[in-house]
């Protein structure tokens, strides 16, 4: 079946912004954040970890106490962490 031209244009144009999403994650995924505290989930999405690896770092003492606030929500805690401080140790940690 052979397309209007039409429907190749569109073709191309979904092309077009599919490739450009993909360029945006990955320039997205780059940037260092802004703010000085960031929970888990922001942390790992900084550095290209999950949130249960942060975690499991933490509970190793890989990641030193002094870079991030625990608090007890219920039976489980929070944690934040300080950008400056935590940033470059995960980064280190990911790419050992």
């Amino acid at each position: 079946m052979n397309k209007t031209p039409m429907e190749v244009k569109m073709d191309l144009l979904i092309g077009v912004v599919q490739d450009l999403k993909e360029e945006v994650k990955i320039i997205r995924g780059t940037q260092k954040p802004s703010r000085t505290w960031l929970s888990t989930r922001e942390l790992a999405d900084s550095v290209g970890v999950t949130d249960k690896c942060i975690l499991k770092w933490v509970h190793k003492k890989l990641i030193p106490s002094d870079c991030y606030s625990k608090k007890k929500r219920g039976k489980y805690f929070i944690y934040r962490f300080h950008t400056h401080l935590a940033m470059p140790i995960a980064e280190k940690l990911r790419n050992q």
